[in-house]
């Protein structure tokens, strides 16, 4: 059973979501949370890495990023999420 949220490590294959298959797209970009804090150049470059990901699955990092930035200071949100997207690219 998968759980209510999604983690990255629910994920069975890169890029694999079981309800969407929506990719991000410029104007999908706009729907996307980002977390609080962010300045716009740093949302800009974080947007651009997003493009061809599945919509869900940009949504869960930037969950997972507004997380830990609650608990811990994130000094660099973009290598931070490159990070998560190796991670999420990898399948693991």
């Amino acid at each position: 059973m998968e759980p209510a949220i999604p983690t990255l490590e629910s994920r069975t294959a890169p890029y694999s979501h079981e309800t969407t298959t929506t990719l991000i797209t410029p104007p999908l970009l706009a729907r996307l949370n980002f977390p609080k804090g962010l300045q716009g150049k740093i949302i800009a470059i974080i947007a651009r890495m997003f493009c061809g990901l599945p919509f869900d699955d940009a949504q869960v990092i930037l969950d997972e990023l507004a997380g830990n930035m609650r608990r811990h200071t994130v000094h660099n949100p973009v290598d931070y999420v490159r990070r998560l997207l190796e991670i999420h690219k990898a399948g693991k």
